[in-house]
């Protein structure tokens, strides 16, 4: 009994020493996961922290990428814009550049037409002026004024032509206008100024030079020849008279803005005319 109680006691002893053992053992393998816990927990905070890092890098360089995109976004809007600006604006140079070049093509048409007339009117002028020559040509030899056939009457002179006075001239070169002759007409009315610029015919003389140039629709001409009127005689009778006509010429030539000018200083300078009420009717109509 004795040695069975030793036995037993030994053998709690032994078991103790075993266990203590063991909790020696398992306190050591504890404080290592312990440890390696507390690296890993090391491990994972400064892997973490460069987790936010990166995350904060990409958020910086994503808020820098919008920020890029959005400046791209608004540069790309402000080409654009002047792209359709300078189209638009190269749209407007175009149709002016048209409108200019159908002017142009339009007023140099003009101009051969206006020149292809008066050359027509010019070769007729020199028909005129052969028939002319010729007409007087037949008279000298008629009348043998070359050759010296007539004789002077013995004892007496010669009988001589009435001398030329404003009004025979003025009414010479009336006639040839009323009568189409608008050449000799021209040719009658600047005799008359050329030889009696101081007469109370020149102004009208002036005036019907204007006519002429009226009658032939060499109206730029006619504009000229009615402002001599106006500048020269301004106290004449035929002011009005050249100021409306000359209103009428730039109408023919479609230059309303002039005709409109001349129409109003008419209306202004002379109200109490016949051409100032003719002037109120046309400017009612522009």
């Amino acid at each position: 009994m004795k040695k069975t109680l030793i036995f037993f006691s030994l053998t709690l002893i032994l078991t103790a020493c075993a266990l203590q053992k063991d909790v020696y053992l398992l306190e050591e393998r504890i404080a290592t996961l312990e440890q390696n816990n507390h690296k890993l927990q090391e491990r994972y905070r400064r892997l973490e922290e460069q987790k936010q890092r990166v995350d904060a890098g990409l958020a910086s360089l994503d808020k820098n990428r919008r920020k890029d995109l959005k400046i791209l976004r608004e540069n790309y809007a402000r080409v654009a814009a002047d792209l359709d600006r300078v189209e638009q604006e190269a749209r407007l140079v175009q149709g002016r550049l048209e409108e200019v070049e159908f002017v142009l093509r339009k007023k140099l048409g003009k101009a051969e037409t206006d020149f292809e007339a008066r050359s027509k009117r010019l070769e007729n002028i020199q028909i005129e002026l052969a028939g002319l020559e010729k007409r007087v040509a037949r008279l000298e030899q008629y009348l043998s004024i070359e050759s010296g056939a007539v004789a002077k009457p013995a004892g007496k002179e010669n009988a001589t032509a009435a001398p030329a006075t404003p009004e025979s001239l003025y009414r010479a070169a009336k006639k040839d206008f009323d009568e189409g002759r608008l050449a000799a007409a021209r040719k009658g009315f600047k005799d008359l100024i050329k030889t009696f610029p101081k007469s109370e015919k020149a102004d009208n003389a002036q005036f019907w030079i204007g006519e002429c140039y009226y009658r032939e629709k060499w109206y730029e001409k006619a504009i000229l020849e009615y402002q001599e009127v106006i500048d020269k005689y301004p106290k004449g009778n035929k002011v009005p008279a050249a100021m409306l006509k000359q209103a009428l010429a730039f109408l023919k030539l479609k230059d309303k803005a002039n005709a409109r000018l001349v129409l109003t200083r008419l209306v202004e300078k002379f109200p109490k005319s016949n051409e100032a009420k003719i002037a109120s009717q046309k400017l009612k109509s522009l």
